[in-house]
Formats: C-alpha cells, sequence, structure tokens
C-alpha cells in the first residue's frame, strides 16, 4: 500500500505558475533565481492580520478564499505591515496572487500533473499495490481538479482519496493517520507515504509508517525501493 500527497508531489502547484499570469511590470517573475513560491508567506500574512492560525480554517473549508483576499486587500497596504514584507516583489506576490491560489476557478487552470508522478501511480496500480491519496488540498477548489485530471484519480477508489474536509483533521496531525490506518484498514507495517514536506513525512513515521520526503521521482522510486517497497 501506498499513499501520495497530491501537490507538489503528483500534482505541481499553481504558485509555481503565477508568472505566466500576473502582469510583467510587477517584476515578481523570480525572487532569489527561483520560482516564486509565496503560499507559507502569503498565510503568515493571513495569521498576521487576522491575529490567528489561517490555514487549517482554509483547508477545512471553514474560511473561504474569498474572504481571505478581501482581508488581504484591505491591510496589505497599511504602512505598518511594511516590515513584515522582505521586498517589494514578495508584497506584490502576495497582494496579486492570492487572487489566483485562493480562487478555485483561477487555481486549477495553473495547476498542472506530474507526468512521471503519472507513470509512478500506474505502476503501482498495474503492480496490485493499494494506492490512496492523504492531501491537505482545500475543499473549495478539490472537485475541480478532481474534473481536470481524470487521468490520475480515476486509478483511485473513492473511499481511498482523502482531504482533511472528509475527516476533520490535516496533515501533520495524528488524527489524519489514524484515519487512513484505521479507518481504510491499512495494514501499518505494508504501508508506505510519500510527501513533498518533511514536517508530514516526520509525522507519519512518528506514526509508524514508512515514509520519504519527495524531491523527484527518481530518488523517490529509489528510497522507496531501498526502504523495502516492492512492485
Amino acid at each position: 500500500m501506498i499513499i501520495f500527497d497530491l501537490g507538489g508531489v503528483l500534482l505541481q502547484e499553481a504558485e509555481i505558475n503565477l508568472a505566466q499570469v500576473l502582469a510583467a511590470d510587477l517584476d515578481i517573475e523570480r525572487i532569489e533565481g527561483r520560482p516564486p513560491r509565496i503560499f507559507n508567506r502569503m498565510f503568515e500574512f493571513i495569521n498576521l492580520i487576522y491575529g490567528k492560525e489561517c490555514k487549517r480554517d482554509w483547508i477545512m473549508g471553514i474560511l473561504s478564499g474569498e474572504q481571505i483576499i478581501q482581508k488581504i486587500n484591505e491591510e496589505i497596504d497599511k504602512p505598518e505591515h511594511d516590515l513584515f514584507f522582505k521586498n517589494n516583489q514578495e508584497k506584490n506576490l502576495i497582494k496579486y496572487g492570492a487572487g489566483f491560489i485562493l480562487v478555485p476557478h483561477k487555481l486549477v487552470p495553473l495547476t498542472q500533473l506530474s507526468k512521471e508522478g503519472l507513470e509512478f501511480v500506474q505502476k503501482c496500480k498495474q503492480s496490485g499495490l493499494r494506492i490512496l491519496i492523504l492531501s491537505n488540498w482545500d475543499p473549495h477548489s478539490f472537485q475541480l481538479i478532481k474534473e481536470k485530471f481524470p487521468e490520475l484519480f480515476s486509478l483511485f477508489d473513492e473511499q481511498d482519496i482523502v482531504i482533511p474536509a472528509y475527516i476533520g483533521s490535516i496533515k501533520p496531525e495524528d488524527a489524519a493517520f489514524n484515519y487512513m490506518v484505521t479507518h481504510l484498514n491499512l495494514d501499518i507495517a505494508n504501508t508506505f507515504f510519500v510527501d513533498d514536506s518533511a514536517t508530514n513525512v516526520n509525522a507519519a513515521r512518528k506514526y509508524g509508517i514508512v515514509s520519504v520526503v519527495h524531491r523527484d521521482w527518481q530518488q523517490t522510486e529509489q528510497e522507496l525501493m531501498q526502504k523495502g517497497m516492492r512492485f
């Protein structure tokens, strides 16, 4: 059995492709020589202006993207927040990028399927391995994502596709891994987990699941084989 994350593993996240849709004169194409990555910094700013942890509420579907965007637009240009931003590029990415990352019909077109990830899932499926998804994907855009990539999601049994809004917990909480093991009847000794977040991987390892931090598919497959997974 193998559990896959989605964003950063099977899917390329929308923030990677933001430069394709934001105006060139915003000077946001690259920061420090890398494609712009603002998802986590955006939520750090959101937490600052709300005065609480908001990412979990958004992932659970409690707080909508529209609510967050409205708050960002109200607050981001206030002088008291200037010291938060590393540079003007980062401020512009958060100010204008939130309108894509947090809006389902804009996020989905910017999200791409990993060809190598799809091929690996197909290989696992064909070998008889049970394949599952455990992703911290928000419920507002998830149905659109599933509809965009039927070649991926059709490989999985519906009960084996899990996001936080379905179960009331998110990675890296123990409850998320407990749901997968107990409710989906997994043999923990023969279960593997792939995620691009070291925090999530460490939490899964503490729970007892053999886990790999994904960087690229060649590395991931090699490490899984080293840890005992067989096709």
